[in-house]
């Protein structure tokens, strides 16, 4: 047996024996929680049979000049792949909360990633060039002159790249956060960031694509970020029982100030704000901590029974009717 055929059957033994421990034992040990290891592992078993494939053509006389290009590329495609997933283990891991880190953005760990992909595509480009002998200047000269018809004709497609890769690198908001735009009607939970566009969620629960290139040039409030959320209630008052006013406005006053839902830190106003035709008007400020629609409106709730409960203890009638009229 000639040593060609020893070496034929032993990248055989050993592809088959790394094929097996691949499907069957490496997937149910601890060691393939490791990224690196999961990242060159399958990659790994693909280099060992693409090595049996070559060696068994560089036996073929008429196919032996070409074997040394296509272990070329399977070397080239192993470090490829391995890096391509590693960068995506890495990034799976920050979003599955893996990695706890109470600094790392998950728009930012995404926005890192897509970067690096995008960086190591080129590099394997690159890395290919001189594989099939083209020359890599000749290409960056071409490249450059093309880059700016393409730039032209795609300018719209460059515009929403560079804008999504804005929007993650200054990050204004992150998944998860509701956006509203201040200069076109759109407002939405942010699901997805994407290099073209980015997916929103309306109350509705419609799904709203728009695209990056608008964040360039828009407004955007994050609502997510407010850290109080104004309350501002008017009502009128029945000007012939204005004898308590004062006191009742005193006491209302008092108890928002030390209500558990009212935002302390912020301002705390009952006032009486105007006298028109229908009666003098109080108007009560403050801010709430409740966010979510339903826990905001159940403040209101709760400050406007408040102010009724007050005020008719303290004998003032408030007006229920925008003419400012009442029962006898």
């Amino acid at each position: 047996m000639s040593i060609e055929v020893v070496i034929i059957l032993t990248l055989a033994g050993l592809a088959t024996v790394m094929t097996f421990f691949g499907y069957f034992v490496f997937r149910h040990l601890k060691l393939r929680q490791n990224v690196f290891v999961e990242a060159v592992a399958y990659p790994f078993y693909f280099f060992i049979w693409w090595l049996f494939f070559v060696f068994v053509l560089n036996q073929i006389s008429a196919l032996e000049n070409y074997t040394i290009y296509l272990l070329e590329l399977g070397v080239i495609f192993f470090l490829v792949l391995s890096i391509y997933r590693f960068i995506g283990g890495v990034e799976s891991r920050f979003i599955n909360g893996k990695y706890l880190f109470a600094h790392v953005d998950l728009t930012s760990v995404r926005a890192v990633s897509r970067l690096m992909r995008v960086i190591l595509t080129i590099f394997a480009l690159l890395l290919l060039l001189p594989v099939f002998h083209i020359p890599v200047s000749g290409v960056l000269a071409f490249g450059g002159a093309a880059g700016v018809g393409i730039s032209f004709a795609a300018k719209d497609l460059l515009s929403n790249f560079f804008g999504g890769f804005t929007v993650m690198l200054d990050r204004p908001f992150s998944l998860g956060d509701k956006i509203r735009a201040l200069d076109q009607n759109f407002e939405g939970y942010v699901e997805h960031i994407g290099w073209r566009s980015t997916r929103l969620r309306t109350e509705e629960k419609r799904p709203l694509f728009v695209p990056n290139s608008n964040f360039l040039t828009i407004s955007i409030e994050n609502v997510s970020k407010i850290t109080s959320k104004k309350i501002e209630r008017n009502f009128y008052v029945d000007s012939r029982k204005m004898e308590n006013i004062r006191q009742a406005v005193n006491a209302l006053l008092n108890q928002l100030k030390n209500h558990p839902l009212i935002d302390q830190k912020e301002l705390v106003s009952v006032h009486l704000n105007y006298l028109t035709q229908q009666g003098p008007q109080v108007q009560i400020i403050c801010f709430t901590k409740k966010m979510e629609q339903s826990d905001y409106q159940e403040v209101i709730q709760e400050v406007l029974l408040l102010a009724i409960e007050i005020f008719e203890k303290n004998q003032v009638a408030i007006l229920f009717n925008t003419l400012g009229l009442t029962s006898r």
